[in-house]
């Protein structure tokens, strides 16, 4: 017996001991992160919303911004609930919801704007209640005090755009699916459960579409979640719920208020084009998306991302496209480990990375506007963070987890460094517009451009309309409605080309216009041949980094056969330069990819007595708005121009306001023409 004890106490002496290294998980330096925010969540949770307020309060702007899409939106509003027209083009949710404030308190600015406070605020709460306890606290904590002292992200609380009332419709969309479709195990949940949770997902899923066109990106997210997961019922059933949701807010839309077609119609043909304003340059090719894709990821990821965090400022941030892919790299490094770790991380990833596809394929990179991407920057920030986090929780990279907390506090101090500035900088406005002057902080050309406004809506009768470049801006500080006009009516390259054979006993005639332009001598040809200007011709060859290499400007007239001779004698004579086969050169243009336009007088002429368009508004307004150069939006000015290159009569100055950078009122002579 005793020889059996030693062979056993032997035995088991001769193994190694057990390693505890595998068996009990070590505890890092991010563990401890997490342990820290989590004692005390209560407290920071507070202190990024305090923030949320109190920030959003010193930087609140009780003026409509010159953009004038913020405008828009209030207009909306008020025809909506006024006359029952329903919003469409930017999506029709945000103005209804303002209309509810317009129904009781009328059009009050300020108001208007609290409504985006209360929604900024709202995504704040929501975006904890969706990732606490389902993210780590050493990511979700410092996002949010990070996004508190964003001066980029707090903007929207006191402007009347979509983006704050969107962010916080994303974030309940967030907080919805992670309850419903991530955290619930579907077995357990009773039939009638589950219908109700779908509903609510799909109507979240609405709201973000009818809110702005890129929520449709929604649905792809749900699609490629479920898919990734293998979770086929749960696709089907969230597909047929959408579509159950979806159709008969539409038919509603279309049988109440006669609105044909869905929102996204209104601007999807535009987002096409190669330019907006110009659909003669005709749509972009799957080449063209590319350059788009690439373009816009430049814009938005290494410029205005990094103005969000505090680390560019000035007018014109630089671009710096190894940013780009570093945080592409960093984001997608997130989704895959995300993946079979964090489910809730995985689909937020997901879902701002389709958000971010979408919206750079669709927006042209001439835009350049932050506000496309801002609702994004707190799930950036969480897929960055991730990212890092997860890098760092490597075995062989633990000992550099310090440089996650390190860039947290770079983050947030580069953020809160700006934001106070920002404060600073915002305070005499804010203390006058709130001592009644709105005037203050305006530069002269908005000054002269809202007193017109004001001067045309007591002094001008309601029937007649004014055409303004920014109408809903005038609208706001008027009350008045205006007819806006964005763009140079233009006619496709196409049309114009069958028009100039349309009628075989008139002969087309090419004319140098900037010669006429240059010389004055060369008028007396202008004058004889104006009544038969059938088009204006502008045209650039631009290099690479848009420097213009050549330059167009044609007047191409349709003259009878039996005058054709004389008017060339007379224009021989005054040395008038004529150009030969219009219709080749168009075709050249389209060829070699230049930038042109094509104006006919008269359509444009008839769709201002359509819209019995009476005045124009010829406003000053800065292409530049922090300085006077010189250089104006000149969008009315070369409307009125190409109408009077063939009716030289055509207006009378009526009123004028300011001395410089003056608005000046003149009334058009229709009832001549």
């Amino acid at each position: 017996m005793k020889s059996t004890a030693s062979k056993k106490q032997k035995k088991y002496a001769s193994k190694k001991p057990i390693s505890t290294e595998n068996s009990i998980p070590q505890i890092d330096f991010l563990d401890v992160l997490n342990v820290f925010f989590k004692k005390f969540a209560p407290l920071f949770f507070w202190l990024g919303l305090g923030m949320t307020i109190l920030f959003s309060l010193l930087l609140f702007d009780l003026k409509v911004s010159d953009g004038g899409d913020d405008s828009s939106y209030i207009v909306r509003a008020y025809e909506f609930i006024k006359n029952g027209v329903f919003p469409t083009f930017q999506g029709p949710l945000y103005p209804m919801m303002l209309s509810i404030i317009v129904l009781f308190f009328g059009i009050k600015v300020g108001l208007l704007k609290f409504f985006s406070l209360i929604a900024i605020s709202a995504q704040y709460y929501f975006l904890h209640k969706t990732f606490k306890n389902r993210i780590p606290e050493a990511i979700l904590y410092p996002v949010l005090l990070i996004i508190s002292v964003s001066s980029s992200l707090l903007y929207f609380s006191s402007q009347t755009y979509s983006e704050g009332f969107f962010m916080f419709l994303q974030a309940l969309f967030l907080f919805l699916f992670v309850k419903y479709f991530i955290d619930k195990k579907e077995e357990s949940v009773l039939l009638k459960t589950q219908i109700k949770d779908y509903l609510f997902v799909a109507l979240s899923v609405l709201s973000l579409i009818w809110t702005r066109n890129v929520g449709l990106a929604v649905v792809i997210v749900i699609g490629l979640y479920f898919i990734s997961y293998f979770e086929w019922k749960k696709l089907l059933l969230s597909a047929a719920s959408i579509i159950t949701v979806l159709v008969p807010f539409e038919l509603f839309k279309k049988l109440i208020f006669n609105v044909e077609g869905t929102q996204v119609n209104a601007q999807a043909e535009g987002l096409l084009l190669k330019n907006f304003y110009n659909p003669a340059q005709g749509t972009e090719d799957f080449a063209g998306l590319i350059v788009r894709f690439i373009d816009n990821s430049h814009l938005y990821l290494s410029k205005h991302l990094f103005v969000f965090m505090g680390f560019k400022t000035g007018e014109f941030p630089p671009i710096t496209p190894i940013l780009t892919w570093i945080v592409y790299a960093i984001c997608i490094i997130a989704l895959v480990f995300a993946f079979k770790r964090n489910k809730t991380l995985f689909f937020t990833i997901l879902y701002t990375g389709v958000v971010c596809f979408v919206t750079f394929i669709a927006v042209q990179a001439h835009w350049d506007q932050p506000r496309l991407i801002i609702p994004l920057y707190p799930l950036l920030l969480i897929a960055l963070f991730s990212g890092l986090y997860f890098v760092l929780k490597h075995k062989n990279l633990r000992k550099f987890q310090f440089l996650f907390l390190l860039s947290v506090f770079i983050v947030f101090g580069s953020g809160f460094k700006q934001m106070l500035s920002k404060v600073k900088e915002h305070a005499p406005s804010l203390q006058a517009n709130l001592s009644g002057n709105m005037f203050y902080g305006m530069t002269p050309d908005w000054v002269n451009y809202i007193k017109m406004s004001e001067w045309i809506a007591k002094n001008i009768p309601e029937e007649e309309m004014v055409a303004a470049r920014k109408p809903e801006i005038s609208f706001v500080y008027s009350g008045r409605g205006f007819y806006g006009i964005y763009n140079v009516a233009t006619m496709n390259p196409d049309t114009f080309l069958t028009s100039l054979t349309a009628n075989p006993e008139m002969k087309v005639v090419g004319v140098n216009l900037m010669q006429i332009a240059e010389s004055p001598q060369l008028q007396t040809f202008q004058s004889v041949s104006a009544p038969y200007l059938h088009a204006s011709l502008n045209a650039s060859l631009l290099s690479e980094d848009y420097r213009v290499l050549d330059s167009r400007v044609l007047g191409v007239y349709l003259v009878p056969d039996l005058l054709l001779d004389s008017m060339m004698m007379l224009g021989n004579n005054l040395g008038v330069e004529f150009v030969d086969d219009i219709p080749t050169l168009v075709q050249q243009f389209l060829r070699e990819n230049w930038q042109f336009a094509i104006h006919n007088p008269d359509e444009m002429l008839n769709e201002l007595k359509r819209e019995n368009v009476r005045y124009f508004m010829l406003a000053s307004l800065r292409k530049n708005p922090t300085v006077n150069n010189g250089e104006i939006i000149t969008t009315l000015h070369r409307y009125i121009y190409f109408i009077q290159l063939k009716y030289p009569n055509i207006y009378e100055q009526v009123h004028s306001i300011g001395v410089t950078e003056p608005t000046t009122l003149i009334k058009l002579n229709l009832q001549k023409y």
